[in-house]
């Protein structure tokens, strides 16, 4: 059973995520600890895990996002140590990379159309 400062920092870092993606996702909300699923819930398109923690490794974090049921591409967004509140625009965010590279092709496409480019 993880400590109490380890629980705290978990809800706080869930918090912190849903509070900073407001703006993209309004109706997101940090799940309670030890609940099943992903860590912010209502998020489109999108499954989050949200670590604040030296331990593990991001593939068992990514593996983690990946087991919760639903539809989305899965993140974790990583806390690294000493950055709170006020840093958390610098927190990482953790896809694997054949996700990522559909968001690029997408990005890609739509630049190009906005170009006037066809291929």
């Amino acid at each position: 059973m993880p400590g109490r400062s380890r629980i705290f920092r978990g809800r706080a870092s869930q918090g912190l995520v849903a509070e900073f993606m407001r703006s993209v996702w309004p109706e997101g909300k940090s799940k309670e600890a030890f609940l099943p699923g992903v860590d912010i819930e209502n998020t489109p398109g999108w499954r989050v895990e949200v670590k604040g923690t030296r331990d593990g490794t991001l593939t068992s974090a990514i593996k983690q996002c990946e087991s919760h049921p639903g539809e989305g591409t899965p993140i974790v967004i990583w806390r690294p140590d000493g950055y709170g509140k006020e840093r958390v625009g610098e927190w990482l965010v953790v896809m694997r990379l054949r996700d990522f590279r559909e968001l690029a092709a997408e990005q890609a496409t739509q630049d190009w159309l906005e170009q006037g480019r066809t291929t």
